[in-house]
């Protein structure tokens, strides 16, 4: 793609900017990588707002095809700071909100997957997507971009280790995400909401699955599989708390399905740490045991069926 054919997607005033945006976003992403490295908008149209928007889509394909390439990735996103000083939005233009939308977007994504990738803090990046889309106008030609904000969302969600925010943020989705044919992305989101714990079966179903928002790379090749995992363990041992209030940290690692490897008990003394559970939870190191000082609001007759369940499922394993 030479600059010359971006440009002649740029001037065709037979299309309207977001068609232009669109065909260009395409176009970039087809791109391999030393053919993108080249593209200098400033090269290539005198246009401020499409030189913006270039070097936006220009980090998106990076992100995309070559999240392994952080380093490019971070010297692009500083040009685009120093270049967005002085930038003033018109709130009547397309492509005003589409840098007004996509710069923050980048932005985090960066800062949050790239430069300071914890695993910890997804969460944190999620109310960052939901500020940008408070601030998106309501018309129709936002739709595709509110969906694909959505959609990033909901995949950080799904492998986001526990937070008393998990909770809003699934109503959120509830109300506000249409997967429409989807149905993968659909049954695996019922699966991590649904199921008595999440398996790590099911998390490499998510890890390879393309939620169509930009991070199926960025995931599946960028972030390390085992420290996502340690962030489903995290969600399963407060699913645990739920039903039991003291456990062995022998038959906890059997209803987990979680092998040796880990230190389940020292794992569990760091949430302790962090302030994960809501009530007072103690390890006795002697007995082996955790009690999760838990108070049941359902049912004893429920509590029984459910932990039963729990009990056969975990037979049915060994």
């Amino acid at each position: 793609m030479s600059s010359t054919q971006i440009l002649d997607i740029i001037t065709d005033q037979s299309h309207s900017d977001k068609a232009k945006i669109d065909t260009l976003r395409n176009v970039l992403r087809q791109l391999d990588k030393p053919q993108l490295l080249s593209i200098l908008s400033s090269s290539i149209t005198s246009d401020p707002s499409f030189r913006h928007i270039l070097d936006l889509l220009k980090i998106d394909s990076l992100m995309v095809n070559f999240p392994e390439d952080a380093n490019s990735i971070g010297e692009l996103v500083s040009l685009l700071n120093r270049s967005m000083i002085g930038f003033r939005h018109d709130v009547k233009d397309y492509k005003s909100w589409f840098i007004k939308i996509t710069t923050p977007d980048l932005q985090s994504d960066y800062q949050y997957l790239f430069k300071g990738l914890e695993y910890d803090n997804f969460i944190d990046l999620i109310n960052k997507k939901m500020l940008i889309i408070n601030g998106i106008p309501k018309e129709e030609e936002f739709r595709e971009v509110v969906h694909a904000l959505n959609l990033k969302i909901l995949e950080l969600y799904l492998i986001s280790c526990y937070d008393f925010r998990n909770g809003n943020i699934c109503n959120y989705l509830n109300d506000n995400l249409q997967l429409g044919g989807d149905e993968e992305a659909r049954n695996l989101s019922n699966l991590v909401v649904l199921s008595p714990f999440v398996s790590k079966d099911l998390l490499v179903s998510i890890v390879n699955h393309d939620f169509r928002n930009g991070y199926f790379k960025i995931v599946k090749e960028h972030m390390d599989f085992d420290r996502l995992y340690l962030n489903i363990i995290e969600n399963n041992i407060i699913k645990l708390s739920q039903y039991f209030s003291f456990i062995k940290i022998e038959t906890a690692y059997e209803v987990l399905d979680v092998t040796k490897n880990l230190d389940l008990e020292s794992f569990i003394f760091q949430m302790i740490i962090k302030n994960k559970f809501n009530n007072a939870v103690k390890i006795d190191q002697l007995e082996q045991t955790v009690d999760f000082g838990s108070t049941f609001e359902y049912t004893l007759e429920d509590h029984i069926k459910y932990v039963g369940g729990l009990v056969n499922d975990v037979y049915l394993r060994i």
